[in-house]
């Protein structure tokens, strides 16, 4: 039911690709990484009980707080 409620609000917004629930835990977790949250702090708001599931999550996208101090640094 979840996933049929996200398709139509993606839908209402125009987003043609398939989301689900697992798309959108996706997307909230690396939203957050980017935007400097810690690993610790995004796992515990998804539910986690181990840092390992958190870093599955986050292990495609780097790492954005170092990318920005590396960046800044040149």
């Amino acid at each position: 039911m979840v996933n049929t409620h996200i398709k139509e609000i993606a839908e209402s917004v125009g987003i043609e690709k398939t989301v689900t629930s697992y798309v959108a835990r996706h997307s909230y977790a690396t939203a957050l990484r980017r935007n400097g949250i810690s690993k610790e702090m995004i796992g515990q708001s998804l539910g986690h009980n181990d840092l390992k599931t958190t870093n599955i999550y986050l292990d495609d996208i780097g790492d954005p707080v170092m990318d920005e101090m590396i960046n800044s640094a040149i």
